[in-house]
């Protein structure tokens, strides 16, 4: 008996990653599956910032290519990021020109849009204004959800929990939101948005990537092992939205391995702190997924050269990265070469989390797609930090995608007489099929087969 898991990164408007590869994980004879399909194969998703746009498509039981236009300028600008009047100002703009970031968004618009977007008459109606812990009475499904975000007044993460009887949660009051409120908590980035996102309660609140959970797959575990899973049966499927992982300038580069290396930069000035305040905002570091993976009690390299492709971790994440050749890091193929922005590689390494316009967008969705196709490297779980060769983990989308199939493939069916460790008939869960608990099941009882 598996306890599965879905861990979707924040990363704004890059989310579209995440759900092109939802996509190409649940094809299915040429047919796009809805959200609860999805849904039926995880106990537990836990998101922060754009994943947790993407799960309120999924839990409104959207067709996946209908969640995908979320993430169109249409969709993004128009709905969800509309502009601050006062970004405009001359003022506005010189300081996001010296310090490469600022409000530009106005936060009382977004909340509007989002009880749009998931009140329409399609897929599960008026989903947007119930609470997360009101939609167990509304979904088919058992699955439970989190999402991340940062108290403003507290100074402290807030998790908007759909069971707020979680044994992982604290006896306090517990954070109530609708599930609108929840997502436009977590979408409100500081740096972006002109105000934090005021929601029931008189809460206050940034993303939770404030909190450090841009990579929001500890939570999941937490939630998990609080609720008594053991941490065999646990299996988690962590989605990001693209990171930056360049090897370090030696000095000896052409113009045009330039592109591809991190320079080195002096120590102590002011243009390298506010390098490293925006790069940390843009592309926070991510050793969560090691930290997962040592908690889960799985394997370790013994020996320099070793890499270990299993685990109950699958981590799908495309890198900007070279890719290594012998003494070279040569570009990936696909990427166009040009000047400035006009670089595909440049232009990706500068990507910001949000973005609105249809160059970068259709970039973002080249990059995605390059990345299926293996011409993109895809993120390990712990990779070596001279080489940045894998030694944990899958350095190929092809290869992660296999290892996670192989988890979630049906197995053939039982027969009435072998009924299995639940009492229950047998249902598969890849196809869209909902394994029936028994009443009497603990809380976090595993419900998944694999």
């Amino acid at each position: 008996m598996a306890f599965r898991i879905l861990s979707l990164d924040g990363g704004g408007s890059r989310s579209l990653v995440q759900i092109l590869t939802l996509i190409d994980l649940y094809r299915s004879g040429g047919i796009l599956l809805t959200g609860h399909t999805v849904l039926a194969d995880f106990d537990l998703v836990v998101a922060d910032c754009g994943g947790s746009l993407v799960l309120g498509g999924l839990i409104k039981d959207l067709p996946l290519a209908d969640i995908r236009r979320f993430f169109t300028p249409d969709g993004l600008g128009r709905t969800l990021f509309a502009q601050d009047p006062r970004s405009t100002r001359l003022l506005a703009r010189l300081g996001r020109r010296l310090t490469g970031h600022g409000p530009r968004y106005a936060t009382h618009s977004k909340l509007d849009g989002l009880r749009r977007l998931l009140n329409d008459d399609s897929g599960e109606a008026g989903i947007g204004d119930v609470t997360l812990d009101g939609l167990r009475t509304r979904l088919r499904g058992s699955t439970r959800f989190v999402i991340t975000a940062f108290d403003h007044e507290r100074r402290r993460e807030i998790l908007f929990r759909s069971d707020p009887d979680s044994p992982a949660a604290c006896f306090g009051v517990p954070a109530v939101a609708t599930l609108a409120e929840a997502i436009h908590a977590s979408t409100t980035a500081g740096d972006y948005f002109d105000a934090p996102a005021e929601i029931s309660r008189g809460r206050r609140c940034w993303d939770g990537a404030v909190a450090g959970y841009h990579n929001p797959v500890l939570v999941g575990l937490a939630e998990a092992l609080a609720g008594g899973v053991d941490p065999a049966e646990i299996e988690i499927l962590s989605i990001g939205t693209g990171s930056v992982a360049l090897p370090l300038a030696t000095g000896d580069e052409d113009p045009a391995a330039r592109k591809l290396v991190r320079q080195r930069r002096a120590s102590g000035r002011s243009d390298g702190k506010r390098h490293v305040a925006a790069r940390f905002n843009e592309d926070p570091p991510d050793t969560v997924s090691l930290l997962t993976h040592l908690a889960l009690r799985q394997p370790v390299p013994q020996h320099a050269g070793e890499t270990i492709e299993t685990s109950s971790l699958v981590r799908l994440n495309p890198l900007v990265q070279p890719v290594h050749a012998g003494n070279r890091w040569l570009r990936p193929a696909g990427l166009a070469e040009g000047d400035g922005e006009a670089d595909d590689f440049v232009a990706l390494r500068r990507l910001p989390n949000f973005t609105t316009g249809a160059r970068d967008l259709a970039l973002l969705e080249k990059f995605c797609a390059l990345w299926h196709c293996d011409a993109i490297v895809n993120q390990p779980i712990r990779a070596n930090a001279e080489t940045l060769a894998c030694e944990i983990g899958h350095r190929r989308y092809s290869d992660a995608k296999a290892q996670w199939l192989a988890r979630t493939r049906p197995q053939p069916a039982m027969s009435e007489a072998q009924p299995n460790p639940l009492g229950q008939p047998f249902a598969p869960s890849i196809a869209g099929g909902e394994i029936p608990r028994p009443s009497s099941a603990p809380r976090f009882a595993a419900s998944r087969t694999g």
